[in-house]
């Protein structure tokens, strides 16, 4: 305004203040704002505004409806909280525009569009469909309450069947485990599970919809943030037990737990995706304990406390069949996993620094107990204070037509002494097939009481004996196509005069097709020297022993009866290359030896046959200076060299009868 007023005290008889107050006037009575500001800098509601107050006073207090009217009646709208009705959509509608003229009138036969148009400043539906129409709106869920917790919901009995309600959390304050819930009226047959069914002390049930996979914060548990985080363990097994005949995601978040997880479900659950971290402060038996059906165990994950005696996933008799898959199991103090029963499979995980807090076979990475048809594959044993177990007890059960196959096993630098890779006691057709084993200090493969075995394609290194078998009874072993470096023997069968076990038969043996590198005391080692005990029908059959100059002796005989011992190829090792002593029967036949006695010049040969009856070296071919004789047959009887060709080597002649009685040879030649 041009006029500035005065600050003269109300009232004002300045001809500049009548001018200004003036102006107001018209502001207050024809502007369309809400509010006008006085002389004195004040704010005052103009006619307009007045007018939105009284509409939004009235709109509180709800719509009145004009009883009988209608736009095709016609009527007149005095107040804006009067709704009209329009029959020809069934919609009911609000004048939002002025009344400052006086009321709305409505001829008959109107329309809202022909009386002003349906728009804010003129009409507005107010019924359903306008409601309608918001909820459908993309932002429309605002328009709807929720309620906020389980325990509320508890509170709330429903109206009728079928109802939903909304479940803004499980717990106040913690931001999961909400949800959609239908209501059961007659709940009777339900029980509140404090997660999937809720009910309500007037009998009616809540319960979750879209609950067919069952995870964790349904039941209330909360994700680590870290050690202090509460204990969720009880939570997740009312999930799992929820969860009973169906599945079970927990959802790949971390978990805090102090107690024990457990499957004992009736029906078989498949269960996932559950990470657990064991509070330091905890102190349990079993992390994840499976009973009662053939569950299903996949991509759990495990972090255990390493100087706590916890296993990681334990499985009973009463779970046979169980699959437990691409888990995750790390710093546990026990076993990794242990199962038992019929028909088990454990696939694909991986164990990192397990059992360092057990003792006996609770220091396994992988151990399966009284298993039949069980499948152990894929699986990664890391840093392993002792790496797979296949356990029955000698003399008490067997375990029939398991399988070892395609596992990684590698042991810590701080394993134990008597540390082993993968071991097997009182099976009855075991594969132990295409595995690789690392740096134990005991035995990398070691089978006992066995029969109908196969210890095939493996690869093994760095550790005592690559392969053994023996001390209690065993037969129809096949040993073939295993790769073997760096270990004290590559293969030994096994039963010495030590043993304490007497009475023990060793029969149906066969060593082939292995490759055996840098061995340290023997490639391949078979004694039987054990008080009362048998040996049969052992046969090593085209071999590869490369001793690679570091030390060791070749092939090994000792107190064998019947055998093979044919197309082997050894070279560079620091003894014989076939030793054969107190043997029966043993055909030696088409071997190749090369630089046997190796570093020691003149000492050790080719072929060496000692206190032995009845055996026959025949057609072998033996080379190098470093050899004396290509065959040597000392003490023993009846032992027949034939058609062997020595080359290069020190002595006078190809082979050398050195003693015994009836021995003989033939048609042999040093070239």
């Amino acid at each position: 305004m041009a006029t500035t007023p005065t600050n003269l005290p109300v009232p004002s008889e300045s001809p500049r203040d009548l001018k200004f107050n003036a102006g107001k006037i018209d502001e207050f009575v024809t502007s369309m704002g809400w509010t006008y500001t006085d002389r004195f800098g004040n704010q005052h509601y103009t006619v307009e505004g007045i007018n939105y107050l009284s509409q939004q006073a009235m709109a509180a207090f709800g719509y009145v409806i004009l009883a009988g009217k209608t736009f095709t009646t016609g009527a007149t709208i005095n107040n804006p909280n009067e709704v009209l009705l329009n029959t020809a959509d069934g919609e009911y509608y609000k004048w939002t525009g002025s009344f400052a003229s006086g009321p709305k009138v409505v001829p008959e036969n109107s329309t809202p569009a022909g009386t002003g148009g349906i728009a804010p400043g003129a009409w507005l539906g107010v019924g359903d469909a306008s409601l309608i129409s918001a909820l459908s709106a993309s932002d429309g869920e605002k328009l709807i309450g929720e309620c906020p917790d389980i325990a509320t919901l508890r509170t709330i009995e429903p109206s009728y069947d079928k109802q939903r309600i909304t479940v803004r959390e499980h717990t106040a304050n913690t931001g999961y485990g909400g949800g959609k819930f239908r209501a059961v009226l007659n709940g009777i047959g339900y029980t509140d599970n404090n997660g999937t069914v809720i009910k309500t002390s007037g009998g009616s049930a809540w319960i979750r919809i879209n609950s067919e996979v069952i995870n964790p914060l349904m039941f209330g548990a909360v994700p680590r943030a870290d050690d202090t985080t509460p204990s969720y363990h009880s939570n997740i097994n009312a999930a799992i037990a929820a969860a009973s005949g169906k599945s079970f995601d927990g959802l790949c978040m971390d978990f805090n737990i102090s107690g024990e997880i457990l499957y004992n479900n009736a029906l078989a659950t498949k269960g996932r995706n559950l990470y657990l971290n064991v509070i330091k402060a905890a102190a349990i038996a079993n992390i994840v304990r499976v009973n009662g059906a053939a569950h299903s165990i996949n991509g759990f994950k495990i972090k255990g406390n390493s100087t706590d005696a916890a296993a990681g996933i334990v499985q009973s008799n009463t779970a046979a069949g169980t699959v437990i898959e691409n888990c995750i199991i790390v710093d546990v103090g026990r076993n990794g996993i242990i199962t038992a029963g019929k028909e088990c499979i454990v696939r694909n995980n991986k164990t990192d620094n397990c059992g360092y807090a057990g003792s006996g076979n609770f220091r396994c990475s992988i151990q399966m107990n009284e298993g039949e048809h069980c499948v152990m594959e894929g699986n990664t044993c890391l840093h392993a204070n002792w790496g797979i177990l296949m356990r029955n007890e000698i003399g008490v059960s067997q375990g029939f037509y398991n399988t070892i196959r395609n596992n990684i096993v590698v042991a810590s630098s701080s394993a134990a002494s008597d540390s082993q890779g993968i071991s097997a006691a009182a099976q009855f057709h075991l594969t132990t097939t295409g595995n690789i084993v690392r740096n134990f200090v005991d035995n990398g493969i070691d089978h006992q009481n066995c029969f109908g075995l196969l210890i095939t394609n493996n690869q093994i290194a760095g550790c005592k004996d690559a392969v053994f078998i023996g001390d209690r009874s065993c037969g129809r072993i096949v040993i073939s196509h295993n790769n073997i470096e760096g270990c004290q023997q590559g293969v030994r069968y096994y039963n010495p005069s030590s043993n304490p076990f007497t009475g023990q038969t060793f029969s149906d043996v066969v060593i082939s097709n292995n490759s055996i590198l840098g061995s340290l005391n023997y490639g391949i080692w078979v004694i039987m020297a054990g008080t009362s005990s048998a040996n049969y029908n052992t046969n090593i059959v085209n071999n590869i022993v490369d001793g690679n100059g570091s030390g060791g002796l070749g092939i090994v005989l000792d107190n064998v009866q019947q055998g093979t011992c044919s197309q082997n190829t050894v070279r560079r090792v620091n003894g014989h290359g076939i030793s054969v002593t107190t043997c029966e029967s043993i055909k030696i036949m088409g071997n190749t030896i090369t630089d046997a006695g190796f570093g020691t010049t003149g000492t050790y040969n080719g072929i060496n046959i000692s206190s032995s009856n009845r055996c026959q070296a025949i057609g072998n071919s033996a080379t190098g200076a470093t050899m004396l004789y290509a065959i040597v047959l000392g003490a023993g009887s009846f032992n027949m060299a034939h058609i062997n060709e020595a080359r290069s080597t020190t002595g006078a002649t190809a082979v050398n009868i050195s003693g015994g009685t009836g021995n003989v040879e033939s048609l042999n030649i040093k070239s």
